[in-house]
């Protein structure tokens, strides 16, 4: 499990956002608003964030989860 966390790319904002098949300035808002996991880098100026593909997965399901008790109620 440790070695498959550490072998994990991270991904830019562009590049995740491209993953979630979104903007890349709509992937910051979900950040801004805690929907999406962002690590911000240390030392930058501006907010720049990277990004695990299992967070972004977990944010989907995240948000499939709470659309289907939508519908069922």
């Amino acid at each position: 499990d440790t070695l498959w966390a550490m072998a994990e790319e991270w991904m830019t904002a562009s590049e995740a956002a491209s993953y979630l098949k979104t903007e890349r300035r709509s992937l910051l808002r979900l950040v801004r608003e805690g929907k999406v996991q962002g690590y911000r880098l240390s030392g930058t100026k501006r907010f720049v964030y990277r990004f695990l593909a299992r967070d972004l997965d977990a944010a989907i399901m995240g948000q499939a989860a709470i659309m289907g008790q939508a519908v069922q109620q």
